[in-house]
């Protein structure tokens, strides 16, 4: 009997983490996928006896920015986003590291039928979109774009599109109010909430397309690669770019090699179903 708890104990032990950590997992705003996921990754982390909490945050850029100051362990965010501020850093790829690929969100635009716009390249100084919040990761993404163009295209009419601030949500009051023409947005396909409540609204999906976006290679890949979305998503197919979204780890914070496989591995099984645009590249 003696024996044969002590050979117990000594497989539960074997079981368990070799040490328990205290860990924070950075994730979006509450209820979102980014915060899904982490949440997920949270409660399977507290079972294998660590300590782990989800620090909700604004976007993309905000968990970046902890990941890169080690107050955040762990968290999602999307891969234009981490290309702009390693650009903007010479110390932030060595700091912020990519873990595993969870999903692909896309890039997504609707513009008002006033506007008559059904194309990226219509867009011009005339026209006013919403980009979302400061420091989302579709505020991001657009400025992103509007680098590459600014530094490798030729400097499309687009990027001079007069851009607002304000939660995508409330995009389809401010576009009949007049005072915009479009919104754009990265998220699932249909993004919950607001792409589907604006494409029902009456407003254009539009064709994301520029060759210059194609042509910028990081590593060994296309930071954005065209894709279709066809009719059904919503009322009529268009083309856009995918957005990776990936875990990173900070290096100056608590993870272990033990848990990062363990993210590695359980991750993509809870992350799955967010994959609404294709294949992660």
């Amino acid at each position: 009997m003696f024996k044969s708890l002590l050979a117990s104990a000594a497989l539960m032990a074997f079981a368990g983490p070799a040490m328990a950590t205290d860990i924070t997992l950075c994730a979006g705003a509450p209820g979102r996928n980014y915060d899904s996921v982490m949440q997920s990754v949270a409660i399977q982390l507290n079972k294998r006896g660590h300590h782990a909490i989800v620090k909700n945050l604004g976007g993309s850029e905000d968990i970046l920015r902890e990941l890169d100051a080690g107050t955040c362990d762990y968290g999602p965010a999307q891969k234009d986003v981490h290309y702009k501020l390693s650009k903007e850093s010479a110390t932030f790829a060595s700091t912020v590291s990519p873990l595993v690929l969870m999903y692909n969100e896309a890039m997504q635009m609707f513009c008002s039928a006033d506007s008559g716009i059904d194309e990226l390249e219509e867009i011009d100084e005339t026209t006013t979109v919403i980009i979302d919040s400061i420091g989302s990761g579709s505020a991001l993404s657009w400025q992103t774009m509007k680098d590459v163009e600014n530094e490798y295209g030729n400097k499309s009419s687009w990027i001079n599109a007069k851009t607002i601030y304000e939660p995508l949500d409330e995009a389809g009051a401010i576009i009949a109010l007049g005072e915009a023409d479009c919104a754009f947005g990265v998220g699932a396909v249909p993004a919950a909430g607001w792409g589907s409540e604006l494409n029902e609204g009456g407003l254009t999906p539009v064709y994301i397309y520029d060759k210059d976006l194609n042509d910028l290679i990081v590593g060994k890949s296309p930071l954005y690669q065209s894709v279709r979305i066809p009719q059904g998503s919503y009322s009529s197919k268009f083309d856009t770019y995918p957005i990776p979204a990936i875990v990173f780890k900070s290096e100056k914070g608590h993870g272990t090699k033990e848990i990062d496989k363990f993210i590695r591995t359980f991750t993509p099984s809870v992350s799955t179903k967010y994959n609404t645009v294709g294949k992660v590249q």
